[in-house]
């Protein structure tokens, strides 16, 4: 019987790449950070706007009069290769307590703040989360 030398640097390669990944149904294989990670095939879009109107990326519509805090998108999990993130819109109240409007929307990402505000066109504001 034959014996082959493998070196460290080849097996590694061999390990660390998207040849033998198999991933579910709807996603493929892609290298991140020299790592072979799952990641969807499609991609998608929500919204809000209006008094106030939010579409979801499954494409269902929902009106949401409050003057709450909502969650847009935000990533759970980090292993697909997407950057820590939180969008959320606020509602602000029209004058009437049964109507609202979105009165500003803050992207929290790479340890930035950036919030728009409907009072502030053309502007963006940006911080330190």
């Amino acid at each position: 019987m034959e014996e082959a030398l493998i070196s460290t640097s080849m097996l590694k390669a061999a390990v660390l790449s998207c040849h033998h990944v198999r991933c579910h149904e709807g996603m493929e294989c892609k290298m991140i950070n020299g790592q072979p990670k799952c990641v969807p095939l499609s991609e998608s879009t929500c919204w809000a706007w209006g008094d106030p109107h939010y579409h979801t990326f499954d494409g269902l519509n929902f009106d949401f009069q409050g003057t709450c805090t909502y969650t847009i998108s935000k990533t759970t999990d980090n292993s697909i290769g997407l950057p820590s993130f939180h969008i959320f819109a606020k509602n602000e109240n029209r004058g009437n307590k049964r109507v609202s409007y979105v009165g500003m929307v803050t992207i929290e990402v790479y340890g930035f703040l950036i919030s728009m505000f409907r009072s502030q066109i053309g502007f963006v504001r940006v911080s330190d989360g």
